[in-house]
């Protein structure tokens, strides 16, 4: 969880260059939504667009990373991690913690960005009149997995105390 840091950075700069092309590039009304049975096509403004995604994008990261900073500063009956006797018993305990958790919500908001990056490839695709290949639907369902896998290793470095308990010399 060490570069999860440097890939979310990565990704807010990534998902902000892509808001801001998408922004250019597009018409007046954007086309949210294809027509389907009984559903007619939806459109809104394209600065509508732009201020709503620039504000759900910044929302949503700074919920995540808000998030990061509050769990670990939690009484130690309310830490919401394995083994939280351990993680909550003392400062040196709580800065692995801090870490760790930090960490790991970051990596939470690259999957995010992620999600709305494809999101707004899609737009941008249903906004051409030229027919693509591109299915945004297998890389948004190929994202679940993922996050299962971020929450299964999240538990599984949390659980693993023993390289903590190492680094603070309680194991020779």
């Amino acid at each position: 969880m060490k570069y999860t840091r440097y890939f979310w950075f990565m990704s807010m700069i990534g998902i902000l260059v892509l808001h801001l092309f998408a922004y250019a590039s597009l018409s007046e009304s954007v086309k949210l939504q294809e027509p389907s049975e009984g559903m007619s096509e939806w459109y809104v403004y394209k600065d509508a667009f732009f201020y709503w995604g620039l504000a759900f994008i910044v929302l949503s990261n700074m919920m995540i990373l808000l998030l990061g900073r509050i769990i670990p500063l939690m009484p130690r009956d309310f830490l919401p991690v394995p083994k939280r006797q351990f993680w909550g018993r003392d400062m040196n305990t709580r800065k692995f913690l801090r870490d760790e958790v930090n960490g790991w919500f970051k990596g939470i908001g690259l999957l995010i960005n992620i999600f709305i990056s494809v999101t707004i490839i899609d737009i941008l695709f249903l906004n051409r009149e030229i027919p693509s290949n591109f299915d945004p639907s297998v890389v948004l369902w190929a994202l679940i997995p993922l996050f299962l896998a971020w929450v299964v290793t999240f538990i599984l470095v949390m659980r693993n105390t023993e390289p903590v308990r190492r680094e603070l010399g309680e194991l020779a």
